[in-house]
């Protein structure tokens, strides 16, 4: 399906107004990630980006321990900030969360709440201004999971959804009875978890709640709604690569007319810069704030020398096997060159991916490591659609663009050298021009541009 095609679904859904009214709950916030992007992956034959870990284990026993211990309802005192992050920005630092912590010192009574990455958090050492962020969900699963044995369900209003979903012939069955599993499940525990966060609130009294990824719908589009419900106002931070084609952050016409739908969605995205908020179709504000570990991290590395003979490769797990073809290509091709190839952290356990590479002597393999300091290090530069491509705009580096359908939905087409095909990536004659205006991708304000925006919601 195209955007244009998202967009009619879009509107076919909230004119058929999918409402469980006895629990007023709209089943497409819930849901719509999972569909859109379950038919984005199935159009553009895409793999799966990141691995989950969903079987019980000792991992996971002490997944849920955390989340318990950790949890915002251990607390004290109220704070009128609190960001619900992820713990995959800790994955450097484990006492700094890059997407929260440049932000937390300037204003006082912040609160940081994470949600696990890849099964596991990265518990800080000081955690006097710290929650995890999951145990109503964790709870509510569990609950759910004993409810089930003892009684069946049926709603309406569910049923006449799948139904709608079956009328389609691009979802298959197994996907359409996930779907119909997953929206049972928040049929059932909604009242639960609504009522968990509505004890945190009343607790900690936030003000204002920064959600990461809070378009990408299902529990966050509740967390939102409930918010919303105690007047609090409610924001997302960038975090990726936001093109007119991004669906969590593009919607159909119909979406600006449904007074109840926004309130599932944040008051305002709060960009890196201004040329995103140009490719944004949502209700919420778009106000620039810039991406502060942009700018710190090129400071923190700008007298790194780089090194010669280099190629930073900057792989993505939808596309991996593509990215394995070039590294193998330059590996027998530029057998003097240095070459890393850089994976995203959902994609290292994917191995049998990549595994193939581990017998090419001048490639190595970075499973971690700080991304702006392989930038630092790198002469050549190659990705496709990651947020790392405009990221590496800072360092002044020879960047390569693979041309397909992703890169020319994401890309602008003057930053980099294009090309299609391994055989084309002719080191020696491709010229490069590495001087690109970066503040228009990111604001060097950020801090100002985050008071700003504070005091102009809490009114100081």
């Amino acid at each position: 399906m195209t955007t244009p095609e998202f967009f009619d679904l879009d509107n076919q859904i909230l004119k058929q107004e999918f409402i469980i009214k006895e629990k007023d709950l709209m089943i497409w916030p819930l849901v719509r990630w999972m569909v859109l992007s379950y038919l984005n992956f199935k159009a553009q034959n895409l793999t799966v980006p990141h691995s989950r870990l969903n079987k019980l284990s000792l991992n996971n026993i002490k997944l849920l321990y955390h989340s318990f211990k950790y949890a915002p309802h251990r607390l004290k005192k109220p704070y009128d900030i609190i960001f619900y992050s992820s713990a995959r920005g800790r994955l450097i630092n484990k006492d700094f969360n890059i997407f929260t912590d440049y932000y937390s010192p300037l204003f006082p009574k912040t609160l940081t709440m994470d949600s696990a990455y890849r099964g596991r958090y990265e518990i800080p050492n000081d955690t006097q201004d710290f929650a995890t962020g999951e145990f109503g969900e964790f709870k509510t699963r569990i609950i759910y999971q004993i409810k089930k044995i003892i009684s069946r369900q049926n709603n309406e209003v569910i049923e006449r959804f799948i139904d709608f979903l079956k009328s389609y012939n691009d979802f298959e069955k197994p996907f359409i009875e996930r779907v119909k599993k997953e929206l049972y499940f928040y049929h059932a525990e909604y009242d639960s978890y609504e009522s968990y966060i509505t004890k945190t609130f009343k607790k900690l009294k936030p003000r204002i709640i920064f959600v990461h990824t809070s378009t990408y719908t299902g529990f966050k589009a509740m967390l939102l709604k409930t918010a919303k419900k105690f007047g609090i106002t409610t924001a997302e931070f960038q975090h990726g690569v936001i093109s007119k084609h991004h669906i969590a952050y593009n919607y159909g016409d119909e979406i600006f007319k449904n007074e109840k739908y926004k309130k599932y969605l944040p008051d305002y995205i709060l960009t890196f810069g201004d040329y995103w908020n140009a490719n944004i179709k949502i209700p919420s504000k778009k106000i620039t704030i810039g991406n502060p570990h942009f700018y710190e991290s090129i400071k923190t590395y700008q007298t790194l020398k780089e090194i010669p003979h280099s190629i930073l490769i900057i792989s993505q797990g939808t596309i991996t096997d593509e990215f394995v073809q070039i590294a193998k290509y330059l590996s027998q091709n530029y057998p003097n060159y240095k070459i890393i190839f850089k994976l995203h952290p959902g994609e290292v356990p994917f191995e049998n991916r990549y595994k193939e590479l581990y017998d090419y002597p001048n490639i190595e393999i970075a499973k971690s490591g700080d991304i702006y300091q392989y930038f630092a290090e790198s002469e050549y530069i190659i990705g496709c659609y990651s947020t790392a491509i405009f990221e590496a705009l800072g360092f002044n580096k020879k960047l390569l663009i693979l041309d397909n359908e992703l890169s020319q939905n994401e890309i602008p087409e003057d930053i980099g050298v294009w090309f299609k095909t391994p055989q084309e990536l002719d080191l020696n004659k491709i010229k490069f021009d590495t001087l690109q205006d970066r503040e228009i991708y990111f604001d060097p304000m950020w801090k100002e541009n985050y008071k700003n925006f504070v005091k102009m919601v809490l009114n100081t």
